[in-house]
């Protein structure tokens, strides 16, 4: 029990900043959570399981497309668009990581390399290729954030 107090109070501290602190550092601890989650990803597979994947990304970013067009183009709401893109995310995970997997070593990095590099440019160029506006090509998707700030800090804590 006593091993728990620390981490506790950690978690109950972060978990009351937003009432105190200023929006600017609420929306940096935010962003600092998003990416901690993304460096926790790589440091899973990479640390602990051994092969270094370079993808991690590309789920990271499959996720934040999907909310974004599900948010803009379709106007669903944010929790079931973040559930919609949660789910595609590991769809797309599952179908891409089983033979990918496969691979060993340095075959294994830069199969997942391509993998992000082909995300990265089938993003930034679908609108042009298709004629459909859907990614926003290298100008991205604009919308408002919604529910705020403090929202988002509290989902990503």
């Amino acid at each position: 029990m006593r091993r728990l107090g620390l981490p506790a109070a950690l978690v109950a501290g972060l978990a009351l900043l937003p009432l105190v602190a200023g929006p600017y550092l609420v929306r940096l601890l935010a962003v600092i959570f998003m990416w901690g989650a993304l460096a926790s990803a790589w440091n899973l597979l990479a640390g602990y399981a051994g092969p270094v994947d370079l993808g991690p990304v590309v789920h990271y970013g499959l996720g934040g497309f999907t909310v974004a067009v599900l948010l803009t183009r379709a106007h669903w709401p944010f929790l079931p668009a973040l559930a919609a893109a949660g789910g595609l995310a590991a769809l797309v995970a599952y179908a891409v990581g089983t033979p990918t997997l496969r691979l060993r070593g340095a075959y294994f990095a830069v199969g997942t390399l391509a993998l992000a590099e082909a995300l990265r440019e089938g993003a930034l160029s679908f609108d042009r290729v298709t004629g459909l506006t859907l990614t926003g090509g290298s100008h991205g998707i604009t919308f408002p954030l919604g529910p705020g700030t403090t929202y988002f800090y509290y989902v990503l804590l």
